[in-house]
Order: C-alpha cells, then structure tokens, then sequence
C-alpha cells in the first residue's frame, strides 16, 4: 500500500512554488508551501525561548539559517558559522544534524547542513542580565539576537 509514501514520479523540476494540503475524509488538516531559493543572502536567528532562568541549567536553542533576501531556506547552504556571544551565558553545544559532523560540539564555530545549525546557550549561574548572541558567515549579512537571563 503506497497512501503513505509520497512519490514525485511524474513532477518535472523548475523553479516557484510547490504546495502540499492534507485532508482526511475530505475535511483539510493542514497546508504547507515550499518556495525554490534564490542564492543564500543572510542569516537568520530564533531561539527558543526569550527568557533564561540564572540557575546554570536552562537552556536556549537558537535556530541558524541561511535565507535568501525574501527570507526563503537555502537547503544547499553549507556556510561556516561564526557566533559571537555576550551577556551571562556561555555555548553549552553546537550541532547541525549531519551524522558526520567532524567539529567539536563545545565551539562558537558550527557548518549549515541543508541550510540549518542549531546553537545551545546555558545560562551562568547566579548571574543575570541580557544575553546577545550574533551569528556572521562569509559572504551572508549576520543576524543578532537577545534573550533575557534572570
């Protein structure tokens, strides 16, 4: 039985649009469209959660992707990723989901994988304030963004 396998036999590639909408028992369940990318042209940055607790446990995962100037994923992207880090946090790990992610986890420095990488922030206990965090790749405009700690 192939209901659950999406199959793009017949579909010919070209650039623009492709929107896909479910529906069980002919009552919609949801919709999603996927848009081709122009070339990759900035950054862009989304935690989590704006708020940390000061206890040197919580955690913030910030979202790194490389878009194209309209905002769309560039899933070919593989940019070196450079963060740059203030406030009372410190990077508790890296990662970008590629099973041959040769770096260190522990770094400021992670590569895109299908346009993604993901940043951990560990709050510093006892120790509050804003945190910003600033993520800048050749050739892509940065992005910054700021979480509270308290």
């Amino acid at each position: 039985m192939d209901c659950y396998r999406l199959r793009w036999e017949e579909v010919l590639y070209e650039p623009g649009a492709v929107k896909a909408v479910a529906y069980r028992k002919h009552r919609k369940l949801g919709e999603s469209v996927v848009r081709t990318a122009d070339a990759p042209a900035r950054l862009r940055l989304t935690p989590d959660r704006k708020s940390l607790r000061s206890d040197g446990d919580d955690l913030c995962y910030v979202l790194v992707e490389a878009t194209d100037r309209s905002g769309t994923l560039c899933p070919l992207a593989t940019h070196q990723i450079t963060c740059k880090l203030e406030g009372p946090a410190s990077i508790a790990g890296v990662g970008n989901g590629d099973h041959h992610f040769p770096a260190e986890f522990d770094t400021n420095k992670v590569s895109l994988f299908y346009g993604k990488a993901m940043v951990i922030l560990r709050s510093i206990e006892g120790q509050s304030g804003q945190i910003q965090i600033e993520a800048i790749a050749e050739g892509l405009s940065s992005d910054r963004i700021r979480v509270r700690c308290r």
